[in-house]
């Protein structure tokens, strides 16, 4: 059967916003990497961004710009990463983080855009002005653009897994999930990878002795998803990520 029901990973969207809210209540509150925010709620379609998101010849930094320019995103991070979550059904929905091309893993450029903020006294919400310095500096790329989308309408048996990674720019890479991710799980998952100086020092498993451990948090979360329904025996023993429920002791 190719066509099969993923209800059970359904998300209604007051339970997204919450989610949203939550991912950015750690951003700010336990990481304190917030620049500035743009909306607290699902984005809605921005005919702007997906002109240039869309478009085969765009390079990665139009897209990014196009999103900043437009505000479309929920949240910037320090280096000016943004995340856009968008909600459109209860069995769709998109997470995105968007890295900054310029900055955003390369130590040496964001400790200069540090400096520049200091010596011009810029305070965060100048954007604009510290938008323009860090365009001045040459692109790396070194962080890669993530994409989460969940859409079971657009189900079918190994060609087009409901929920899946896009990696990279390349459209075609879906990288298939037996577990939907929603936007406060998928944006531990970013901090995580992506940003291991703000993550390991809450971290158990790098000698962190607390309690609010970021690691079993992230755990926590994964586990609360149900498994996707539009998911095959056939995937179950193809290649895909999936996180296993805890075992009852």
């Amino acid at each position: 059967m190719i066509w099969q029901s993923c209800s059970e990973s359904s998300v209604q969207k007051a339970d997204f916003r919450r989610q949203l809210r939550q991912a950015f209540d750690f951003t700010h509150e336990k990481l304190d990497c917030l620049r500035t925010v743009s909306s607290l709620e699902s984005l809605p379609a921005d005919d702007d961004f997906n002109r240039v998101a869309l478009n085969p010849t765009a390079t990665y930094e139009e897209i990014y710009r196009a999103a900043v320019s437009a505000s479309s995103y929920n949240f910037m991070l320090a280096d000016f990463s943004v995340f856009q979550f968008s909600w459109t059904a209860t069995d769709r929905w998109r997470l995105a983080y968007l890295p900054n091309p310029w900055i955003t893993g390369v130590a040496s450029n964001k400790d200069l855009v540090e400096e520049w903020e200091a010596l011009e006294g810029l305070a965060p919400h100048d954007d604009e002005a510290v938008a323009q310095l860090v365009s001045e500096l040459p692109i790396h790329s070194a962080v890669p653009p993530v994409r989460f989308e969940i859409d079971c309408p657009q189900y079918r048996e190994i060609a087009h897994p409901a929920a899946h990674l896009h990696i990279g720019r390349h459209t075609e890479n879906r990288w298939p999930l037996s577990r939907p991710l929603h936007p406060f799980s998928f944006a531990l998952i970013i901090f995580k990878l992506y940003y291991p100086e703000l993550w390991r020092p809450k971290s158990t498993f790098f000698d962190y002795t607390g309690d609010d451990c970021f690691d079993l948090l992230l755990i926590d979360q994964l586990q609360k998803m149900p498994l996707v329904h539009a998911f095959s025996d056939k995937e179950r023993g193809s290649f895909h990520f999936h996180s296993v429920p805890p075992v009852d002791t």
